[in-house]
């Protein structure tokens, strides 16, 4: 099983709506009013704030391999609250 003092850490997950783009010099003709890309995320909770939750894909153990150096975090991404819809607790975190 994973290590105790790894699921000091919620898995969540939530729906967001990410931001859209052109690229380079456009005029309005060009640009397009897009409201944005539906995703949906899902990992370990590692930091929240007012304004955004930060999850990682995966977690390690570092004690266990010297060679990750004290990076116990996979791909962290912070998602904006605003953008968040349908926020899941899946499995609580250890006290």
């Amino acid at each position: 099983g994973m290590d105790k003092k790894l699921m000091k850490y919620p898995i969540v997950s939530f729906d967001w709506i990410d931001s859209s783009t052109t690229h380079g010099w456009n005029d309005l003709e060009e640009a397009d009013l897009e409201t944005g890309m539906s995703c949906h995320s899902a990992g370990f909770l590692i930091d929240e704030n007012e304004e955004a939750y930060m999850l990682a894909d995966a977690i390690a153990d570092v004690s266990a391999r010297a060679s990750i150096g004290d990076h116990p975090f996979h791909c962290p991404h912070a998602v904006p609250k605003v953008a968040v819809k349908n926020f899941k607790v899946l499995v609580e975190a250890d006290s």
